[in-house]
């Protein structure tokens, strides 16, 4: 389904046309220089219907301003729906004078039946809007409010067209909302040790026993390369790895690993699902399609996890149904404050979380110029970081990238009994 996109007139007026919310929507709104000097907040209060869980399967709600992440619905409570008005406390800093876009989009779990949440209302909790209207009534212009408008109520864009925008936006800002042209603090310097990085890197092409992949050692030389000369980690790549191959490692690791550490897995390789008991693994080199004694259980790495010391594990896992690792859908977390204040939140907590190519489905194996998509997406999100940031920040640039390519949706989410206390994996470019 094509993005839509409407227009807020009036900022000084609340913004009452019912907005369907099914994928994405973007609503653009004209702020004067004024309003963003004299105010270090916008409060602005969403009101919906809708949004919630329907029985176990969670789905959310997002928004992001200017390309930067702002909100991530609560689970709201088991079983039932909100329509408690959404408020939330926006950095002026976020905003910028002149044109601004509000991007609500839904993200829902396996298996959820209902598809969308609707916007009744939008609005600017300030106490004096009205001073910010000119001498005729109208709302004071922005910086570029002569400039041609293209947005009307319930536009439908060209597949174009939707994806020049979101293109255009990917290559300009990293989610929430750090331009790459002008990185706002923190800096590519950090100003705090956020312990040592290391990463094991696999990837598996020529399989003994089934079919072959086209680029997954390709991914894997590209990612270890990455890691190492852009974020300085200590990298194990692992081409046509065997079991023994990747549980050596594991154990290396497991001695070496502090506390503080941090440990990035990359896995890019056959991935299969077992229909019976739902247990998903990874397939070693040797691997053969009835026989799983050679087989890497998703119940193995977890068990590894838990013994690694490490503050933070990342898994990145480009396979087949992939997101069996994963639980239903990250239930996500309200995000109150700019990136270097979150960044900081997240530096604090333990986390063990997985990024996947898709949730229970097939993944391509190229299609991303050389590379697969999702490794394609992962590498240039990457590349073009230039801030101290967390996975969370970067996975919708990723995310957009991968489903404007390929009929695959990438997940982010904690890893099941792995020992996850709500912290994130912070990527610090060096």
């Amino acid at each position: 389904m094509a993005a839509q996109s409407y227009r807020w007139e009036d900022f000084t007026r609340p913004y009452e046309d019912k907005i369907q919310v099914s994928t994405t929507v973007d609503i653009t709104v004209m702020l004067p220089a004024s309003l963003l000097k004299e105010n270090s907040e916008l409060p602005l209060v969403v009101e919906h219907l809708g949004l919630g869980v329907e029985q176990t399967n969670v789905w959310r709600g997002l928004l992001s301003i200017n390309s930067e992440s702002i909100w991530k619905s609560r689970l709201f409570g088991q079983g039932g729906y909100t329509e408690e008005p959404v408020r939330l406390k926006i950095k002026a800093g976020v905003f910028k004078p002149g044109r601004n876009t509000l991007h609500f989009s839904l993200q829902t779990g396996v298996n959820t039946s209902v598809r969308s949440y609707t916007i009744t209302s939008l609005r600017f909790d300030l106490p004096d809007l009205a001073k910010y209207r000119d001498g005729s009534g109208k709302a004071a212009a922005g910086v570029d409010d002569a400039k041609p408008q293209p947005l009307v109520p319930v536009k439908e864009l060209t597949e174009d067209s939707r994806e020049s925008s979101v293109v255009s936006s990917i290559e300009q800002t990293t989610r929430r909302g750090v331009a790459v042209s002008k990185p706002r603090s923190p800096a590519t310097r950090p100003s705090k040790n956020y312990g040592n990085y290391y990463a094991m890197v696999i990837g598996n092409n020529n399989y003994q026993h089934v079919t072959k992949l086209k680029t997954a050692v390709k991914d894997a030389k590209a990612v270890a390369k990455l890691l190492r000369e852009n974020y300085k980690f200590e990298v194990v790549l692992l081409l046509d790895a065997t079991r023994s191959d990747i549980f050596t490692a594991f154990s290396k690791l497991r001695r070496k690993l502090k506390a503080g550490d941090n440990l990035l897995i990359y896995y890019a390789g056959h991935g299969v699902m077992d229909k019976q008991t739902q247990r998903g693994y990874w397939l070693p080199i040797n691997a053969q399609r009835s026989i799983k004694s050679n087989w890497v259980a998703n119940e193995d790495i977890t068990s590894e996890l838990k013994a690694i010391a490490a503050k933070h594990v990342l898994i990145v896992a480009d396979s087949c149904y992939s997101g069996t690792l994963t639980r239903s859908l990250d239930l996500g977390s309200m995000r109150v404050g700019g990136l270097e204040e979150w960044v900081e939140r997240m530096a604090r907590r333990r986390s063990r979380t997985v990024l996947t190519s898709g949730g229970l489905e097939p993944v391509m194996d190229s299609g991303g110029g050389g590379h697969s998509v999702f490794a394609g997406a992962f590498l240039k999100s990457l590349e073009e970081n230039k801030v101290i940031i967390d996975m969370d920040s970067l996975f919708e640039t990723i995310r957009r990238r991968v489903i404007l390519n390929a009929d695959q949706t990438p997940i982010y989410s904690d890893i099941r009994f792995a020992g996850h206390d709500d912290g994130d994996f912070i990527f610090v470019p060096r």
